[in-house]
């Protein structure tokens, strides 16, 4: 899901040789990634809130941080590149399409702190869920800053917080045929969920539309997939694409603006990026892992 999602944002910005009608709205794309932050972020915070404060959140952002920081420094390199030649030095200039990991680690930071002084569970997340809903009503009621990043996100981390409370169903491994239904019930949802994405993805939204995919779709399809027990290499190895594949459009940004406009070009080139990262980065990981197994 993860690696589908990034390349929605990548072919929203334009970086795809071939183009449809739909799917034109990527930052709905950008909200599941919101959502699916707040979903992880439950279940590593608590690892880190009974240090000191300022440990605990300088182990927690580092734990988080340490995963997209190759990637992430590369590509603000080539932001602050694009500042500095354009003269443009606003804050969403200097991230470029790397402002989402700016208002991210912004509001895990809170987020953290807050957990860390408001002990009761269900305080902390009354809180967190009013502040979500009470973000959704400013941007319906006043809809010109539906593109302000930081009340995007504090509308989806809270909600994917949410979902990872929810008890998740276990399939049974009996023969019974209602031993079953939980493995069906969770093969329908995830399928209809991703159906339904796909199909408000496509077609023109209206705002209702828009908020009915980021607060109903989103959760219920990671909940649901959130409960499919299985790993396989390949698909592990596509979500780890995800995050480059943002990133790297921050090279593209600059050589679109300077040499590379062809945009079959431009896909070809963020492909064999993203590939070539990910096999330095394989490389690296095996030669740390043989290194401590011979340690």
């Amino acid at each position: 899901m993860r690696f589908f999602f990034a390349l929605w944002v990548l072919y929203y910005h334009g970086y795809f040789p071939h183009r449809v009608n739909g799917f034109n709205d990527g930052f709905l794309a950008v909200e599941f990634f919101f959502v699916l932050s707040g979903f992880y972020l439950v279940r590593s915070i608590d690892k880190y809130v009974d240090l000191p404060l300022k440990n605990g959140l300088l182990t927690f952002l580092k734990h988080r941080f340490l995963p997209i920081a190759a990637p992430f420094l590369i590509n603000i390199a080539f932001s602050v590149y694009y500042c500095f030649k354009y003269g443009s030095i606003f804050t969403n200039d200097l991230f470029g399409y790397l402002w989402y990991v700016r208002t991210l680690f912004l509001w895990m930071a809170i987020i953290f702190i807050s957990r860390k002084y408001i002990k009761n569970q269900i305080t902390f997340y009354f809180i967190w869920s009013a502040l979500s809903v009470a973000s959704l009503i400013l941007f319906l009621v006043y809809p010109p800053i539906d593109h302000v990043g930081e009340l995007r996100a504090l509308i989806a981390i809270p909600l994917g917080m949410l979902v990872a409370l929810i008890p998740k169903i276990k399939p049974q491994s009996n023969e019974n045929f209602w031993s079953k239904m939980p493995a069906l019930l969770i093969a329908i949802g995830v399928v209809s969920s991703i159906l339904v994405c796909l199909q408000i993805a496509y077609m023109p939204k209206t705002k209702f539309i828009q908020y009915f995919l980021k607060i109903i779709v989103y959760p219920v399809m990671l909940y649901f997939a959130s409960c499919v027990n299985f790993s396989l290499g390949f698909f592990n190895w596509l979500g780890s694409l995800s995050f480059p594949i943002y990133a790297f459009q921050c090279v593209l940004r600059v050589l679109e603006t300077n040499m590379l406009t062809n945009v079959k070009y431009q896909f070809a080139l963020i492909v064999a990026m993203v590939l070539i990262f990910s096999l330095v980065d394989a490389i690296i990981k095996r030669h740390k892992f043989k290194a401590k197994s011979c340690y």
